[in-house]
């Protein structure tokens, strides 16, 4: 009776008959039995019921379907397909459960993914009793499927070996997302025989599923001929589906290992080079008669593209440098590192800063890949009391006059480094008077939005300067950086912020 509910219950799943139609059949099946038990002896009657539990006989209501009309003959003989496949897919022999319970035990221990991987396929071979198997993976980039996994007497010959991803049975079941039971190739049109003449193994039957992770096709299992020369059942194609499933999650457990570790390392490089970048900037700054200096940066991220630097030169001079590289993260830190040291080795030969720049320029368009630098480099003379500067596509740095309280922006130079290989640069030469402050600072201070996506702007930056000009070097990159971080509020930092100040004294 279970498995005649059973039929009945996957025709109304597949929308063959109605609940209704099916309580009808099942009531008129019912009413027959009884009618043929009234003329029983007591005796015959406790035989008959022994022998009903025992039937399975499912076809019965099959035809009482067929014979009030409800459905057709092909739609029922399809609904006995599918109900012996579950019915054969809850049979699996002791040895074919004890396999997958050491398969799903593997998962959690097995770290080598090729290991787990050949021992999935060789327990699919060994469950179902097939000569050959192979686990085959789409390759992305060709759009071919790959023998990633084969095992069985060519495996060796057919590793890496590669066919269309719509190519043979493999392809069809890849591009369908559809299992096959093939049990005479040579009668099926899908077959493709160019892999058994390269290899010389005989193909006969086939089962083939499709591997799936997080609901994509990825690739296929498929498991060749029967050692008995038997054909290959629906109990076998249930089976290889199972092993499926399990390649799927062992597959997704090795990415998932593979993108902690990435993060992981990524995470250390990161880390080291933070401290590369940090040992970069200024550790003591530069104590000359004449001179107060400061600095500050803030990145956004783990690393910055902003830098900073004071080279201090032979003759009572010291050079103030200020750059942002386009961009974020560890390539930005690089070229800020690269660019750094680039000025400091060349800066104490160079005639004037013009020259300085052009030669760091030509450096960067052969080394920084499509990335651009703006900088702005200053040298100040202490004896003659001058300041010489050139910006290349910088923000403006400001000169505050003491006696006049004229800010001055500083743009002379030209456009920004690493973009065209001969343009001229030129530079500025102004003389500087005891008070007289020079602010340079990177767009990462102009640009911060708050709350209502306003940003901090010049406007804000020019009155935070009227307020605390007077204060000493270390005073005015401490006032602009925290006006910048009231400003912003609870908005995250989306540019590094870096501000140097230099006050003549």
């Amino acid at each position: 009776m279970k498995h005649r509910r059973m039929l009945g219950e996957i025709l109304v799943e597949h929308g063959t008959i109605t609940q209704s139609q099916l309580e009808e059949t099942v009531e008129y099946q019912n009413r027959q039995r009884d009618v043929a038990d009234e003329t029983l002896s007591l005796m015959e009657l406790v035989n008959s019921a022994r022998r009903k539990e025992k039937e399975t006989t499912p076809g019965l209501l099959g035809e009482i379907v067929v014979e009030k009309g409800f459905a057709d003959p092909p739609e029922v003989l399809k609904a006995l397909h599918i109900q012996q496949e579950r019915i054969d897919c809850c049979h699996l022999e002791t040895e074919q459960l004890r396999t997958l319970l050491e398969i799903s035990g593997a998962l959690n221990s097995t770290i080598n993914l090729v290991d787990l991987l050949t021992f999935i396929m060789e327990s699919a071979n060994q469950v179902v009793g097939g000569e050959a198997s192979s686990l085959m993976l789409l390759d992305k980039k060709t759009e071919e499927l790959v023998f990633s996994v084969p095992t069985g007497p060519k495996k060796d010959e057919m590793k890496e070996v590669r066919i269309a991803s719509d190519q043979g049975i493999a392809g069809y079941v890849f591009t369908n997302n559809e299992p096959l039971l093939i049990p005479d190739v040579r009668e099926d049109p899908r077959f493709f025989h160019g892999l058994d003449d390269s290899s010389g193994f005989e193909t006969r039957s086939i089962i083939c599923v499709p591997l799936l992770l997080k609901g994509r096709v990825e690739g296929v299992l498929e498991v060749l001929n029967k050692k008995d020369g038997s054909s290959f059942s629906e109990s076998d194609l249930y089976l290889l589906k199972t092993f499926a499933n399990q390649a799927g999650i062992a597959l997704e457990n090795a990415r998932l290992r593979l993108e902690a570790l990435e993060k992981q390392r990524l995470r250390q490089e990161i880390a080291i080079a933070n401290q590369i970048q940090t040992a970069l900037l200024p550790a003591n700054l530069p104590r000359l008669v004449g001179l107060d200096v400061a600095g500050f940066l803030k990145p956004a991220t783990e690393l910055s593209g902003d830098f900073y630097d004071f080279v201090e030169l032979e003759e009572a001079k010291l050079a103030v440098i200020i750059g942002d590289i386009s961009g974020k993260g560890i390539s930005a830190g690089i070229l800020m590192a690269a660019s750094r040291s680039s000025l400091r080795t060349r800066i104490e030969k160079l005639a004037s800063i013009s020259e300085g720049v052009h030669e760091v320029n030509r450096l960067l368009i052969r080394d920084a890949e499509g990335r651009f630098v703006t900088l702005f480099i200053g040298l100040i003379d202490l004896e003659k009391r001058t300041f010489s500067y050139s910006n290349s596509g910088h923000t403006p740095g400001l000169l505050i006059r003491k006696n006049s309280g004229i800010t001055q922006e500083l743009m002379v130079g030209g456009t920004i480094l690493g973009a065209f290989e001969d343009f001229g640069y030129r530079e500025e030469t102004l003389d500087m008077e005891a008070g007289d402050s020079l602010v340079l600072f990177t767009d990462g201070a102009l640009d911060q939005e708050d709350r209502a996506g306003d940003s901090f702007g010049s406007e804000r930056l020019y009155k935070v300067l009227e307020q605390h000009a007077h204060l000493d070097a270390l005073g005015i990159t401490r006032a602009i950086a925290e006006s910048v971080s009231d400003f912003a509020g609870s908005v995250r930092q989306r540019d590094d912020l870096t501000v140097v100040a230099v006050k003549f004294t």
